[in-house]
């Protein structure tokens, strides 16, 4: 397990998880 596996991961789950909070946050936006 190298360390910069460890952090490709985290950063992808991090910009999936920003992914899918924007998308909830933009629905109920009017417009």
């Amino acid at each position: 397990m190298s360390r910069k596996n460890t952090f490709q991961l985290c950063l992808l789950a991090l910009s999936t998880a920003l992914i899918i909070v924007g998308s909830q946050l933009a629905v109920p936006l009017p417009g």
